[in-house]
């Protein structure tokens, strides 16, 4: 009975105890949470240092306070980074709290300048200089042949609307070109090109700047992943007529696949793309392609 006793009043002194934690806690994390005037200052600088082709990120990306008060910037806000497609900025500023304050900058990058506020960080950096973006398939989508080659004949997609390649009437997704789709933890602008049951999806861009590397990007939509829908499917990349890349894509791969080609010579290359799948339910399928260069009197690529 004794024993019974002590180890209620035991249960009994934990509860406050237990209280008084988790009060501390909270207030430590409310000390540490920026404020209003934080944010402000922290736009602040942002503003009166913006060159035109900056960008502003977030660490950690989910601390977005300042967001509201950077209207007419380019703006990240993302809850997952892409340092690939931040580093087509000029310059990036990082705006940081909590546990993200005072950021380390990716392998190859600059930092320009950093400011520690008391709760936020204000860094500004540079990606690597060394090389510079030739051309973007995405950014001229215009310049594709877009085609379906079905089992006895070719079909052309003559039907450019609103940086969309369309065989005949605009269609929901029966296209190939510009999109905004969560892949790999973020949305991305990308290359849309759904498989198309037999039949082979292709897009060509015949002058594609030579001298330097191809980057090129492709996976799953979050949606074809999850519905785990239809067959694997076929991704190949041809340089000039020759297979450089032949991947096939399971149908719940949730990766966010990159490989850099080189591209020889000065002249202009054609760079075609096909898409194919046995069962092409859901198999939606994106990509996206830049060309770099090695800038004059540096030997980055």
């Amino acid at each position: 009975m004794r024993k019974t006793s002590w180890l209620l009043i035991s249960i009994g002194l934990l509860i406050p105890v237990a209280s008084i934690v988790y009060f501390g806690m909270d207030l430590f994390y409310v000390q540490r949470a920026p404020a209003a005037p934080d944010w402000q200052e922290a736009a602040r600088v942002v503003h009166e240092g913006w060159k035109e082709g900056d960008l502003v990120v977030f660490s950690p990306q989910w601390a977005q306070g300042a967001s509201p008060l950077l209207k007419g910037l380019k703006v990240d806000t993302a809850e997952n980074p892409d340092w690939y497609e931040a580093s087509k900025a000029s310059r990036v500023w990082v705006i940081g709290s909590m546990d993200g304050f005072d950021p380390e900058p990716p392998d190859g990058w600059k930092t320009l300048s950093e400011i520690a506020g008391r709760k936020v960080s204000v860094d500004l950096w540079q990606p690597p200089s060394g090389r510079e973006l030739a051309y973007s398939l995405l950014d001229n989508i215009d310049d594709a042949v877009v085609s379906r080659i079905h089992p006895k004949r070719r079909e052309i997609c003559s039907n450019l609307k609103d940086s969309r390649w369309y065989c005949g009437k605009v269609h929901s997704w029966l296209f190939v070109g510009h999109s905004r789709k969560d892949i790999a933890g973020r949305v991305r602008d990308v290359i849309w090109a759904h498989a198309i049951d037999r039949t082979v999806v292709e897009a060509v861009w015949p002058k594609v700047p030579g001298d330097g590397t191809l980057t090129v990007h492709w996976g799953l939509t979050q949606r074809a992943a999850e519905a785990a829908e239809g067959k694997p499917t076929s991704f190949k990349v041809f340089v000039n007529g020759k297979v450089v890349l032949e991947n096939t894509l399971e149908v719940d791969e949730l990766t966010w696949h990159t490989i850099d080609i080189p591209i020889k010579g000065t002249e202009p290359s054609e760079v075609k793309f096909q898409i194919s799948s046995p069962g092409a339910q859901s198999r939606q399928v994106c990509f996206t392609a830049d060309l770099w260069r090695s800038k004059a009197g540096t030997d980055f690529l």
